[in-house]
Parts: C-alpha cells; structure tokens; sequence
C-alpha cells in the first residue's frame, strides 16, 4: 500500500542507502582495515654513535653507511660487521654513493665538501675535497662514465665534476631557488635534481 506523505509535503528521509549504494553481500561485506605485518629485522648493524644520514648497497656483502657522527663506514652485510671506518674529523657526513670502478666512495658534508675516499684504503684518509658554498647535501655517482660525479649543495648549486681533475666545476647545472637537495642521473646524458623551491631541473649535458 501506498505510504501516505508527511504533512510538509517533503517526503521523510530514509535511513538505508538506496539500492545500488547498498554493500552486496549485507553488513557482513563491510571488513575493518587490516594492518600490514611487520617483519623482523634480520640483522642490526651497531657502530655509528649519530643519526645515519645515507646507505648504499652496490653488492650483496658490502653495504656502505653515512653518519653525522662523521664517520662512513663498509659493512660485511652477510656477516653484520663493518669493515672499514672513514672519518671525517667529526664533520657530519649528509650523503654518500659508492662507484664500483673505480672503487671510490663519494660523500658530502656539513662543512662545505665532497670528500672522495678509497674503497680499497680500509680507513685512510680522502683522495680528495672538493670544496663547495654550503652543506653538501647529495652525491651521485654517473653509472656509465666513471669519472663523473654530480653534486648538490645548500647554496643552490648543482655541479658536475670530473674526479680526475676536480679543482674546477665541469660545469655549472641551473640552479634551485633555496637548497638543493637530491640528484640523479638518466644514464651518461641527463642529470635531474631536486630542491627546496619545489622545482625537478632537468639537464642534458653536451656529448
């Protein structure tokens, strides 16, 4: 029978949803969020006494971590133990990248260098400095051209050097309005960074 409607003549509101708002399956379908498991850490490595600021993992056993205690340190990933220590006098250690061939560790400091060290030293003291305006706050190694290196620094500035003659910037990238603060490269042609003003730059470099 037809319901007879409210004296307003506004028809009174329904509780339930309409039919295709309605869950299939009933009250039954509707299933609370469940939360991810969390996994066990297989292997905690001990060592650094500051926050750990950047890793990198080129090979399944060496594992390389920076610190702002100012030491970066190789660790024998299957065996949990590091082995080797770089220090850089106390500077805190902001970034790092490892390049395979040749063997050097690249990192970036809060007192304005890129220090280069290497690999092979177990604990020497850098190659090299690389002296910048500003914390450095991120390094990258180019994966197909071994000497080139990419930098970016609080001031600004993204660089590209080459370590075999590292006095002078190879050149100059455009620079972020603020900090910059991650870069990467697109093979051997292209560098990207990233920086405070929000802003990705892209630079194709000149074969």
């Amino acid at each position: 029978p037809l319901s007879r409607p409210p004296a307003d003549g506004v028809p009174a509101a329904s509780s339930e949803p309409p039919p295709s708002k309605r869950a299939r399956g009933g009250a039954s379908a509707v299933t609370a969020a469940v939360a991810p498991e969390e996994l066990a850490a297989a292997a905690q490595l001990c060592g650094h006494t500051d926050c750990v600021s950047a890793l990198a993992w080129p090979t399944a056993a060496l594992l390389y971590s920076a610190s702002w205690d100012g030491t970066v340190r190789e660790w024998d990933a299957a065996v949990g133990a590091a082995t080797a220590t770089l220090s850089s006098s106390g500077k805190a250690a902001l970034c790092l990248d490892v390049s395979l061939s040749p063997a050097t560790v690249a990192t970036g400091h809060s007192d304005h260098q890129l220090r280069l060290w290497d690999a092979r030293s177990r604990g020497g003291a850098p190659t090299g400095a690389i002296p910048h305006h500003g914390w450095v706050s991120s390094v990258a190694w180019c994966g197909v051209r071994e000497h080139l290196l990419v930098s970016g620094c609080h001031d600004g500035g993204v660089r590209l050097w080459d370590t075999r003659s590292p006095r002078v910037a190879l050149h100059s990238l455009p620079r972020h309005k603020g900090k910059a603060l991650c870069v990467a490269w697109d093979g051997a042609d292209a560098v990207v960074s990233g920086g405070t003003d929000g802003q990705l730059r892209i630079s194709t470099l000149a074969a």
